[in-house]
């Protein structure tokens, strides 16, 4: 049986009628979206306070892992230096666990930098393996005197606290070994200074 198309044009217009939303529909649905909004806006300022702007994570954990000395991020802007900051501490401090637990890491180390933390502890402090260039030494040795270099660098630096590192950290000997004379390489040095300032007076 046809239709008439006078009843078919009401069947659908009551039809459209039912499914348009109410003001309250609109209110809590415009609610919802300036909640998640919300919401995403707070989650969005904290990774940034956290990673910055990210680009410079990797470079900051390399120079961890290097033995390079926490840098003056001055030039950079304040998002890069952030970025740069979480690599160097937080992602840094996860690779160094990485590369004591595995002998190795996805991260790739400037081997030149290591080189030249190794011959200044060796100079400083006459360690045995003095006679032998950093390039020369075998894998194993190596390996050792990469983490007493990061360690050595870390013990420069008064913002890495012995104490705050991770348990696998803190119980490598080489690592150990390495924060303790950078450490009292630094104490050395301020003393000295506060001395000449003294002086100075």
């Amino acid at each position: 049986m046809k239709e008439n198309p006078d009843t078919l044009y009401r069947k659908n217009f009551n039809q459209t009628r039912c499914n348009t939303p109410t003001r309250k529909r609109i209110s809590e649905v415009e609610s919802g979206v300036a909640e998640t909004q919300k919401h995403e806006d707070e989650k969005s300022k904290q990774n940034y306070s956290k990673y910055g702007t990210r680009k410079l994570i990797p470079k900051g954990t390399i120079a961890r892992l290097s033995g390079v000395p926490y840098p003056n991020l001055e030039n950079l802007s304040e998002g890069d230096a952030q970025g740069f900051h979480y690599g160097y501490y937080d992602r840094g401090n996860t690779n160094i666990k990485i590369l004591i637990e595995t002998g190795n890491t996805d991260i790739p180390i400037l081997s030149d930098n290591i080189e030249k933390v190794y011959q200044e502890i060796n100079e400083i402090f006459g360690l045995s393996q003095k006679e032998i260039p950093y390039k020369d030494l075998d894998e194993k040795t190596k390996y050792s005197e990469t983490l007493r270099a990061i360690g050595f660098t870390d013990g420069k630096n008064s913002e890495i606290t012995f104490d705050n590192l991770n348990e696998v950290i803190k119980n490598c000997t080489y690592y150990k070994e390495g924060y303790e004379l950078g450490k009292s390489f630094r104490e050395t040095i301020e003393s000295q200074n506060k001395n000449l300032k003294g002086k100075g007076r």
